[in-house]
């Protein structure tokens, strides 16, 4: 395996060095893909997809996480109830969760909304 910089700079990430290479291998497919030109107005829009966003009664919230095993949203909305929310894994690491706004006791994105 080759060595990677961030192992050097902090040798207590050598146990985590599988996960740091996969992550490289992924960030350089990606970045590939993204200075051919192929995707890069895919890549710019991605803002579009990604985050937090409403669609007819829900609010959704998509995260890309490749490497995750679970991913729960949490804030101030729901007492920080680290359990009650959990993202649903879609395809090459996404994951999202469709919350019914009628759940979250306000309609449009509140002020000042803390999440985590």
């Amino acid at each position: 395996m080759d060595e990677l910089k961030v192992i050097d700079l902090d040798p207590y990430l050598a146990p985590y060095k599988k996960f740091y290479l996969n992550f490289e291998q992924i960030y350089k497919k990606k970045k590939e893909s993204i200075l051919s030109g192929s995707d890069i107005t895919e890549f710019a829009n991605g803002y579009l997809y990604f985050g937090f966003h409403y669609e007819e009664n829900f609010l959704i919230y998509r995260e890309w996480a490749p490497n995750a095993f679970g991913i729960y949203l949490t804030g101030d909305f729901c007492d920080w109830d680290t359990s009650k929310y959990r993202l649903e894994p879609l395809t090459n690491g996404i994951w999202e969760i469709k919350i019914p706004v009628e759940q979250l006791n306000f309609k449009k994105y509140p002020e000042g909304i803390k999440v985590k």
